[in-house]
């Protein structure tokens, strides 16, 4: 049964995307007895932000402000760009599908790339990337886009960071050691399944890093024994594993519609001192209105990739969970012994 077995899961990587929107030239509303009041929304996935409204309403508006995004490795989504008109109800006057792939990378503090013009179309006519141009639309969008590779996306707390590494890997430095879990027992946990005249069935999840791993289930068990083992590279001292004992609803195939819950961790095995992020958070940093915007995308997109890759989600269960735990650094140490 799929559902009980041990499995390693990967957390996409995560990088920012910058849009930052300049102008448009020729729009062309559908009623043309008054000016537009042209705004632009950008959609990636299932983010979507608006700029303000332009100070000036004609049909060559300007607006010169900056939105950003999370993207993620592959980046195989389009980013949609539509022009709309407020004063008709936020009709679209205009729309370009920008495929993420083409977008420049920016490794830490490099020069932006040059801004383009892109060729807006009527909505009716965009069929897929690029789109097909049957008519005659001259409306344009002035845009810089930039997918920026210096920042490590943050998908957790700031001060319960698992990884602090920048998006771009040419950045990331050797690991300083290895970090080794033994996941041993629990104990004492809640009966989950009283209703049905069971106990619990048990598996515990730890997360570092990227990387997430799942014991076995233990079927109908209060006390049960993974003695399982489990390793990671480890970059930062400054950082936090995460770990997690669940009730695996799921063996009976029946669906708890309250499960759903992806958000955060929030049981900290351990908390180390303020963590230190990649160069370009001081050298050109994020508000923290947007970085909490972004780590709230960032965590559903995260979620998302590990449903895809389970295809189910599972009922939290809070309890403690014996392990041991070792860093090996280059000098060596010891292996502690588990608990009695």
């Amino acid at each position: 049964m799929n559902s009980t077995r041990s499995k390693v899961y990967f957390s996409p990587t995560l990088h920012y995307l910058r849009v930052h929107v300049i102008a448009a030239q020729d729009l062309v509303p559908s009623d043309k007895s008054r000016p537009p009041d042209p705004i632009v929304r950008v959609e990636l996935g299932n983010q979507g932000r608006t700029t303000r409204p332009s100070s000036m309403k004609t049909i060559n508006p300007e607006w010169n402000e900056e939105l950003m995004y999370v993207a993620w490795e592959p980046f195989n989504e389009n980013i949609v760009v539509s022009v709309e008109d407020k004063a008709a109800n936020d009709e679209v006057i205009g729309r370009v599908l920008i495929p993420l792939r083409n977008v420049k990378r920016r490794v830490e503090n490099a020069k932006l790339p040059d801004a383009q013009w892109f060729g807006l179309q009527k909505p009716s006519l965009v069929k897929d990337e690029g789109g097909e141009k049957k008519d005659k639309f001259a409306s344009r969008i002035y845009l810089r886009l930039t997918i920026d590779s210096g920042y490590h996306v943050l998908d957790e707390s700031t001060h319960f960071s698992s990884d602090l590494r920048p998006s771009a890997k040419q950045l990331h430095k050797q690991s300083i050691g290895l970090l080794e879990v033994g996941i041993l027992s629990a104990r004492n946990l809640q009966p989950m399944k009283g209703k049905e005249g069971k106990l619990t069935d048990a598996y515990c999840v730890a997360k570092y890093g990227n990387k997430w791993v799942r014991t076995r289930t233990l079927l109908d068990n209060l006390h049960p024994r993974w003695n399982e083992q489990y390793t990671w590279e480890v970059y930062d001292p400054y950082t936090v594993i995460t770990i997690g004992v669940f009730d695996n609803c799921h063996i009976n195939d029946k669906e708890d519609k309250g499960s759903e819950d992806w958000q955060a961790w929030s049981n900290m095995v351990t908390q180390y001192g303020k963590p230190l992020l990649p160069k370009m958070h001081y050298v050109q940093p994020i508000s923290i209105k947007h970085v909490d915007l972004l780590r709230h995308h960032a965590m559903n997109i995260v979620a998302g990739s590990l449903a895809r890759q389970s295809h189910h989600s599972e009922q939290r269960l809070l309890t403690t969970c014996w392990m041991w735990i070792t860093i090996c650094l280059a000098s060596g140490g010891a292996k502690p012994t588990s608990p009695a």
